[in-house]
Parts: C-alpha cells; sequence; structure tokens
C-alpha cells in the first residue's frame, strides 16, 4: 500500500484489485496474534525476545509509513497486551509506552491529517464547517437521536460523513437511540468477557495468549472508534467490527471469531481428555491396591 495504495483519508492503506479495495492491515492483526502468542508462550530473558521487538517495531513503522495511525495503534495494542500477559514485564511495557508517545509527537508534526484530528478533536466547534465538521455532526447526530432514536431510515446520513464506516455508531445511535449504542457496548464487553474467560480456562499458555490476542485485537479495536466518534480520544478511522461497512474488516473480525472458537473446543477436548487420564490413573490404583489387599489376604489365611 506504501507505493501502490488508494490514499482515501490521508492514510494510504488500500489496494485495488478486481474493482474491490483490499485493506491488507486488517488481515495482519491476525498474524501479528499467532506470532506475538507463539513467541511468547515461553518464558524468555530480555535478550531474547529482540527479534519480536524489532518485528513489532518494523510492523507498527510500515503502517505509520502509509499514515495509518489507527491501524499502527491497534498493533500496539496487540503487542503491549499479549506481553504483559505472558510476562508480567512492566519495564517494557514503559518503554514502549513512552516509544508510542514519542511516536505520536512525531507523526503529530510530520502528517497533517493528524494534526487536523486533534485540533478537532479539541474543539470542533471553532471550525465546524471544515476541521470540525465530522466530530461536531457526529455529535449531533448522536444527541437528535435521543434515548429511543429518530426512527430506521429517519436519520440524516447526507450530514453524516462516512456514515457507513467511521462514524456508524453515530448513526446507529441517532436512528435507534442511545440505548441501542449502549446495548452494542455491552455486546463488546461480552466479548472481552467471553474472550478472557476462554484464555483463563486453557492450561496451554500458547492457546491462552491467542484467546487473549484475538480478544484485544477485536474489543479494542471497537472501543477505539467509538471513543473517537464520541469525541473521548482523537479519531483514528479504525473500523467497528462487524458494524463497518468493509469486507476486510468483516472478514478479519470473523477469522478473531474463529481463533477463539478454535481454542475454546480444544480446551474443551484437552481437558476432556486430562479428566479422562485421571480417571484411568484412579482406577488403575485402585484395581493395584485390591490386588494387594487379596494377596495379603491369602497370605494370612
Amino acid at each position: 500500500p506504501i507505493i501502490f495504495g488508494k490514499e482515501t483519508f490521508g492514510a494510504r492503506s488500500w489496494i485495488p484489485i478486481m474493482g474491490y479495495n483490499v485493506q491488507p492491515s486488517e488481515f495482519v492483526k491476525i498474524i501479528l496474534v499467532f506470532v506475538f502468542a507463539s513467541w511468547f508462550r515461553e518464558g524468555k530473558k530480555f535478550r531474547e525476545h529482540l527479534p519480536v521487538y524489532i518485528f513489532a517495531a518494523l510492523t507498527v513503522l510500515l503502517v505509520v509509513l502509509q499514515r495509518d495511525l489507527g491501524a499502527a495503534l491497534l498493533y500496539f495494542y496487540i503487542f503491549i497486551f499479549v506481553y504483559y500477559v505472558a510476562t508480567s514485564d512492566w519495564i517494557i511495557v514503559l518503554l514502549a509506552g513512552g516509544t508510542a508517545a514519542l511516536g505520536s509527537i512525531i507523526s503529530y508534526h510530520l502528517f497533517s491529517h493528524i494534526r487536523v484530528r486533534v485540533e478537532a478533536w479539541k474543539n470542533p466547534w471553532r471550525d465546524i464547517e471544515n476541521k470540525g465538521y465530522q466530530i461536531a455532526h457526529s455529535l449531533m447526530a448522536i444527541s437528535s437521536g435521543g434515548l429511543i432514536g429518530t426512527g430506521l431510515g429517519l436519520g440524516s446520513p447526507q450530514v453524516v460523513p462516512a456514515f457507513k464506516t467511521d462514524f456508524i455508531f453515530a448513526t446507529i445511535c441517532e436512528e435507534f437511540g442511545i440505548i441501542t449504542g449502549f446495548c452494542i457496548i455491552g455486546l463488546y464487553a461480552m466479548i472481552v468477557i467471553r474472550g478472557v474467560s476462554i484464555a483463563l480456562r486453557s492450561k496451554n499458555p500458547y492457546k491462552a495468549l491467542l484467546a487473549f490476542g484475538a480478544t484485544v485485537a477485536l474489543t479494542l479495536q471497537a472501543f477505539t472508534i467509538i471513543g473517537g466518534v464520541i469525541k473521548m480520544i482523537p479519531l483514528t478511522g479504525v473500523t467497528m467490527p462487524f458494524v463497518s461497512y468493509g469486507g476486510s474488516s468483516m472478514v478479519t473480525s470473523l477469522a478473531l471469531v474463529g481463533v477463539l472458537e478454535g481454542v475454546a473446543i480444544g480446551t474443551k477436548d484437552d481437558n476432556d481428555e486430562e479428566d479422562q487420564n485421571e480417571d484411568d490413573i484412579y482406577k488403575e490404583d485402585e484395581y493395584e491396591e485390591n490386588e494387594y489387599e487379596e494377596e495379603t489376604f491369602e497370605e494370612g489365611v
């Protein structure tokens, strides 16, 4: 995408293929989940982790060069959360956070669309017709919907920018109400609970990290775009899993859910096999104990 990519909203993240726009950065999330889970499943010293540090940094750098700071942030999320769960190493987490903060400052000065988003986040009403147009109209759409919304098809998609993608949450809140918006957030929270539960039940470190990484990749992306739409954080431009329009995002989201389901099924099979082995060992010990008692009885007689 850096060379042949199609630029949209300042980021060069899409590759036109046979009339369709494919976003490779979406599929990279799946690769990162598997790579980090595989690498961190065994406890290693700091120096032994250097290759994966370099790999993670280069991956983030590539999407930064595409000016896709949203994808870079998601890659950073996946690395930090999987790394901390696997190692409990606060030092690297703090160093990575400091590096990310420095990178954000540099990106702010290098890329004009990042500066526009930050200025719009600070005060969208100052320049509502230009820099603050997206955020301002997003907030107005959410507030106009009230608790129960204006009704299906009765919103203002001609006013809300990118209503199928970046601002789909604002459109939903406008037409179906803030209550529906909270329900959607609740559904993502349920994915978090379910994903973490699957990870905790797995006794295999690789499978546990795989489930945790997939959960992070899915849900933090959702909370990031929702936070941008409601002006809690600067807008990042990432998609809303299962909701935003886009084939690459949908395929990736379904694949990550498939990872969670695969880990859940594998964990159940492993636990059933372990229980069966324990039963076999118990029966074998009981049989040997009975034989010993019979031999002792015969000797006594």
